[in-house]
């Protein structure tokens, strides 16, 4: 029912939902609780408010990260136009091996192609793709594309 209301934008039944929830003591709020609320946040680029989330997963020892949690917020920091946090973020997923797909990638070589920076989308790209042996989906093959014929 979470997901419903984040696809048109109604925040506020995604609130009153996750607040009931938080409050039924006959239920635990799971993974994909906090991962369709930190997406509702992304979604109008509240970034302060999916940070608050995913520090709420961090300190809630029933749930464990999963993959979409850190895709969320990859998306949420290139959406609010924190690149270097996102950077961060996918240098510390890599570090700790933490599972991660073309998806992780997808917001930030998103970026870089929107943006003309060549250089940091090939980065990106071999990164993806040649160290790492993650295959892309057809959406980056498309922007791989764009980004070849830029010049």
């Amino acid at each position: 029912l979470m997901n419903a209301y984040v696809n048109i934008k109604n925040i506020n039944k995604v609130e009153e939902i996750y607040s009931t929830v938080q409050h039924d003591p006959t239920v635990d709020c799971n993974i994909t609780t906090y991962n369709t609320l930190m997406n509702a946040y992304a979604k109008k680029e509240n970034i302060n408010k999916v940070e608050e989330i995913y520090n709420t997963i961090q300190n809630d020892p029933k749930v464990d990260f999963d993959i979409t949690t850190y895709n969320t917020l990859m998306n949420a920091y290139v959406r609010n136009k924190r690149i270097s946090d996102a950077t961060l973020l996918l240098d510390k997923l890599i570090l700790s091996k933490q599972k991660i797909d073309c998806f992780t990638f997808g917001p930030l070589l998103n970026y870089y192609q929107y943006r003309r920076k060549k250089e940091e989308f090939y980065d990106t790209w071999n990164l993806m793709v040649n160290k790492l042996a993650i295959r892309p989906n057809k959406f980056l093959l498309g922007l791989k594309n764009q980004v070849d014929n830029f010049y």
